[in-house]
């Protein structure tokens, strides 16, 4: 079958739309023609055998990788969500489909459930569904809450929201992530509401967070300290490579030790270790050296992560 549009155009505006995720307006744009031709050039590509589709189904498991993470990582459970998109935002969406089927299947009456932050948890509260309704459920945050006024970092919010979806006792927290001092900090941590939630923390059943990118990314108190300079930050500036429920660590999985972790309204990483249950669900190419960093720390038990992702993990390892 002869062509109508140039070999290299149907080459190019396929690998644009199936690998790098774009959209056809945005392809149209690049390549200087109508949005309906670019469809047009997406059929004929299939037509000629340029693109070949496999389904990958999300329900599935890529097996050879999820053996490969149990072993590098020392994991005790992983769940690769097959997909070849490159598209970040529907990558996240597969990962966190998974994530809400996996912690339907862990959780039991009565467990206490704590909740950490972020776009990836949020989403998970925001899409869950479950057809059990599990009794006595606790749910509360992990950490305090942000300056941020995004709803994902506004952690008594989310509690809340996620609360009423699974028919649970919501227990908040009243106090910031960030204090301005140590002493601030030590006042918060006095008050019997803070004593209270502390006590979640020594008690989790299930933990579900995130691995979060390094801190230069986003803007808060800390990524601002670290531009400025601040003495405070040097440490994590020179060596934080991402966290977990505001805790940093290094590319080793070395939790930083430093003032930022003495001033932090965060569960303990100890506290954290002895959850029952702690699963992770992570998705993104600007977590990389964020996931390897993460999962060397010992801090998960069960993984949910795409496939996309998991590959660009193992050959940043490579």
């Amino acid at each position: 079958m002869k062509s109508k549009y140039e070999i290299d155009l149907l080459v190019t505006v396929a690998r644009m739309y199936y690998v790098e995720g774009l959209k056809q307006e945005q392809i149209a744009k690049k390549v200087n023609v109508s949005r309906s031709l670019i469809s047009l050039i997406l059929t004929e590509a299939k037509e000629l055998g340029v693109v070949d589709i496999t389904i990958h189904d999300p329900r599935g498991n890529n097996e050879e990788l999820t053996e490969d993470f149990k072993t590098r990582f020392k994991l005790e459970k992983v769940f690769v969500v097959p997909t070849s998109i490159q598209e970040q935002d529907f990558r996240l969406g597969l990962a966190v489909r998974r994530g809400i089927e996996i912690f339907n299947s862990v959780i039991k009456e009565g467990n206490t459930i704590g909740i950490s932050w972020g776009r990836t948890i949020y989403r998970f509260m925001s899409e869950y569904s479950s057809k059990t309704i599990f009794e006595g459920l606790k749910i509360f945050p992990l950490v305090g809450s942000s300056d941020r006024s995004l709803k994902r970092y506004q952690m008594n919010e989310v509690v809340r929201q996620f609360s009423e979806k699974v028919y649970g006792t919501a227990k908040f927290i009243h106090a910031p992530i960030f204090p301005v001092s140590k002493e601030d900090r030590d006042l918060y941590m006095s008050s019997s509401a803070l004593q209270s939630i502390a006590e979640l923390w020594r008690n989790i059943d299930v933990a579900v967070f995130s691995i979060g990118a390094p801190p230069q990314q986003y803007r808060d108190i800390i990524s601002e300290s670290i531009e400025r300079g601040d003495h405070f930050t040097e440490k994590v500036a020179e060596l934080a490579v991402g966290d977990i429920c505001a805790r940093f660590f290094d590319a080793r999985g070395q939790f930083i030790q430093d003032e930022i972790a003495d001033l932090t309204i965060a569960v303990p990483v100890d506290s954290l270790s002895r959850a029952k249950t702690k699963l992770c669900i992570v998705s993104g190419d600007h977590k990389i050296s964020s996931i390897i960093g993460g999962l060397f720390s010992g801090l998960v038990d069960i993984l949910v992560i795409d496939e996309t992702t998991a590959r660009k993990v193992l050959h940043r390892m490579a």
